[in-house]
């Protein structure tokens, strides 16, 4: 196998019964893996061969070090593919585009679609659900414009180390500002060690994802603060976002992990009103490696996080807070109200953000109910877990302990205090119940005898 150059070449076929025999099989073809086959440079030599792959449903690639193209003959539709992951293939330029073209138009027979050259390929992939791409070294882009806008079934894009990548969707030499892209199905998008990306896809794009859950950045240090922010925003329709924004009714988002690490050339998540945006789905949130990041949530956004479990910052050097909680009024709204902010939050985790001096800032702890975790290291001018601008102002809300009084952090069982110079309590007036596992390295203002106190 490691001879071959072409995995079908049509023009080598010496007679009709092979060629009959070749036409027969291979549209019977549901399963399809190369593997390590280093001299292929191409598929289909012969990209006019009458050869379908109509029931194709996965197709594999891993370790063919020369194959510099991957294109299929005019009559694969490829429309039954739903499987299609690539390794390893350091020479591959471009996927479903013949090497001697460099535009071709997908679309079904009698459509007009844009393209520089005639049609040579009939692509659909109205199937696909999930990409997998992982060191394909020369790849400056996954999909061509054309045909991302008829990826309708796509589920997951997962794309690793490709160092030469600048967007996953489309490039900046295709522009048709008609294109709308919308990923109805999309859930999980995940980008690592891509150190050239610039975006999803160029910023003339028009998109929708209104079912994204997952999103995982991690080592993208080129990826603009506006890939986030729009991919935000595109998971909602563009006139719902301005109508409901206008209206005051909330837009529901339907992610439920968000995960942003080693981006540091991130200064925002969140940009312009997010008063009109609902993350109720949202259940775990891990920021790490931002170091320009200053702020992570807005006071709109705390209102409307009921089912987030899980709270990891780390190595965020200008992060001031957490949540942004300048705005007077919307401050008193959230403190006067009687909804919990955090009624399910179970774990915090805050390492390494030396900036910060509080990490719930003008924000009680009766609003963490189910908190049973706290870790806190290396920060060095925290202070507090839990403060007020004024403590003698906040109406002795964190006084607890006292006679016919509720204890906060009930729950709180776990607690890990590690290199914090000048951390002085968990909030004004806490009291730390015995079965408490405390854990306390170099925190010479912190006096956890002072708070212990019977069960209550």
């Amino acid at each position: 196998c490691e001879k071959i150059e072409c995995l079908i070449d049509t023009n080598n076929i010496n007679n009709n019964i092979d060629f009959l025999q070749l036409e027969f099989v291979l549209p019977k073809l549901v399963y399809l893996r190369l593997e390590r086959l280093w001299n292929l440079g191409e598929l289909f030599c012969d990209p006019s061969s009458r050869c379908s792959l109509e029931n194709l449903e996965e197709f594999l690639i891993e370790d063919c070090s020369n194959l510099k193209s991957i294109s299929f003959p005019r009559k694969s539709k490829l429309c039954n593919l739903k499987v299609l992951l690539i390794s390893d293939c350091p020479m591959l330029t471009s996927l479903f585009v013949p090497s001697d073209f460099q535009s071709l138009v997908f679309g079904e027979e009698g459509n007009d679609v844009l393209s520089s050259t005639p049609s040579l390929s009939y692509l659909t992939l109205q199937k696909l659900r999930i990409i997998c791409i992982t060191q394909c070294n020369n790849l400056e882009y996954i999909f061509s414009e054309n045909l991302a806008v008829r990826l309708v079934s796509l589920e997951s894009v997962d794309i690793q180390f490709c160092l030469k990548l600048k967007y996953v969707f489309g490039s900046e030499k295709e522009c048709n500002p008609t294109n709308f892209i919308n990923f109805s199905n999309l859930h999980t998008l995940s980008l690592s060690y891509l150190p050239i990306v610039i975006d999803i896809w160029p910023q003339y794009y028009r998109q929708q994802l209104p079912n994204l859950k997952r999103i995982e950045y991690y080592e993208c240090p080129k990826l603009l603060d506006s890939s986030i922010c729009n991919i935000m925003t595109a998971s909602n329709l563009l006139q719902e976002t301005t109508s409901k924004s206008k209206s005051g009714e909330l837009l529901p988002l339907n992610m439920d992990d968000l995960s942003l690490r080693n981006l540091p050339e991130l200064n925002f998540i969140w940009k312009g009103p997010t008063g009109f945006l609902s993350l109720q789905n949202l259940e775990y949130v891990t920021v790490d490696g931002c170091q320009k990041l200053k702020t992570i949530f807005s006071t709109s956004v705390v209102k409307i996080l009921p089912k987030l479990k899980e709270l990891l910052i780390d190595n965020c050097d200008e992060l001031e807070q957490i949540f942004d909680l300048g705005d007077a009024q919307q401050l008193q709204t959230l403190y006067s109200s009687q909804q919990l902010c955090f009624p399910t939050l179970s774990s915090i985790k805050v390492k390494k953000c030396n900036k910060l001096k509080c990490i719930f800032y003008n924000l009680s702890a009766s609003h963490f109910t189910s908190l049973k975790s706290l870790t806190i290291e290396e920060c060095f001018q925290l202070h507090k877990a839990f403060g007020f601008k004024h403590e003698a102002d906040d109406g002795g809300e964190e006084e607890t302990g006292k006679k016919g009084e509720r204890v906060l952090l009930q729950k709180l069982r776990d607690i890990t205090l590690k290199n914090l110079p000048n951390f002085q309590e968990i909030h004004n007036g806490f009291k730390l119940k015995e079965d408490v596992v405390h854990i306390i390295e170099e925190c010479p203002k912190y006096s956890p005898s002072l708070y212990l106190h019977p069960d209550m």
